[in-house]
């Protein structure tokens, strides 16, 4: 047996003698398939065909899904794919950014130095959260147990 292609020269497929030579056979036989009847041929249809093969015709390829197939494929609506391009390659879409504040001046504006670091401090006091979550630790959770609780020994439930 040799190989061409990956297209095995002998028959891929074993053929059985027909058991009943007189009842014609169900559905139609197509002359030369056997050879297309393998692995190879399904996965890399491309060196098999020949190379006068017909392809689709540009005309009627903007109407296939070709797209379905293929990640990071563009798709475009039929009805527009013979049109010309819209903008130049390098247009950007959107508003143009005006001048804006950089990072390091909006850090150094919120570093607060002497009494406005002091008067800051005072105005975070009055809210709950800066009492019970103070940067840099954890939650504390301040519980007010019954006197019985204290001691870990409280028992819940009626005894049996």
């Amino acid at each position: 047996m040799t190989t061409v292609l990956g297209r095995s020269l002998e028959q891929s497929v074993r053929v059985t003698n027909d058991p009943i030579p007189k009842i014609r056979s169900a559905g139609h036989a197509i002359v030369g398939i056997r050879d297309r009847e393998n692995a190879d041929y399904n996965i890399r249809q491309d060196v098999h065909l020949p190379e006068d093969t017909p392809s689709t015709p540009d005309a009627l390829k903007k109407f296939r899904k070709t797209h379905v197939l293929q990640p990071g494929q563009i798709q475009k609506h039929w009805g527009v794919a013979d049109d010309g391009k819209r903008f130049p390659e390098a247009y950007s879409y959107g508003k143009e950014t005006y001048a804006s504040e950089h990072v390091q001046d909006v850090i150094r504006a919120q570093n607060l130095k002497g009494l406005a670091d002091r008067f800051n401090d005072i105005k975070e006091e009055k809210y709950g959260s800066h009492v019970r979550e103070p940067l840099g630790a954890g939650y504390q959770r301040v519980y007010d147990w019954p006197e019985k609780a204290e001691n870990g020994n409280m028992q819940f439930g009626v005894s049996s």
